[in-house]
């Protein structure tokens, strides 16, 4: 048997970004890589938890839940060279900030947790999520696909 330990969680304010943040990069053209962590209904706006249905512009759709694989008992992450080839070709690369958002930052620190822990450094939460984000009538939404989800078999 273990012996208990205790854990205290501490935010780390620099790895938590918000809308202006986010929506500075997209108008100066700074790099930035936006995964979406919600259901494709949520991405695509046909099941709207906000005043506006559908996604921040250019956020690419990767659900949590592609994190893991089925065991029968209990899901599991897959594996790590497979999970780093998934985020790879939703375009993260080192150095460029990668940004999580769900509806309210739950899925997204699932995503969070997957990037830091297969090495990206440059790894964000947008703490407010789409809750925000969604309810903001300033900031631009998109409704549809574009620019899509990733599937298991590379196509988008």
């Amino acid at each position: 048997m273990r012996a208990r330990a205790s854990y205290e969680g501490r935010p780390v304010e620099q790895r938590l970004v918000t809308a202006d943040w986010i929506h500075h990069r997209m108008a100066n053209g700074h790099g930035l890589v936006l995964i979406d962590c919600r259901s494709a209904g949520e991405y695509t706006g046909t099941n709207r938890k906000a005043d506006r249905g559908g996604h921040i512009p250019g956020a690419v759709h990767l659900e949590w839940t592609r994190n893991l694989r089925e065991t029968g008992a209990c899901p599991v992450f897959r594996e790590p060279e497979e999970l780093l080839e998934l985020y790879r070709r939703a375009g993260a690369v080192d150095g460029l900030p990668l940004v999580t958002y769900c509806q309210a930052q739950v899925r997204g620190a699932h995503t969070y947790f997957v990037l830091r822990w297969l090495g990206f450094e440059a790894v964000f939460g947008y703490e407010g999520s789409w809750g925000d984000w969604g309810n903001d009538h300033q900031l631009p939404v998109v409704a549809g696909d574009e620019p899509g989800s990733l599937s298991d078999t590379g196509e988008g």
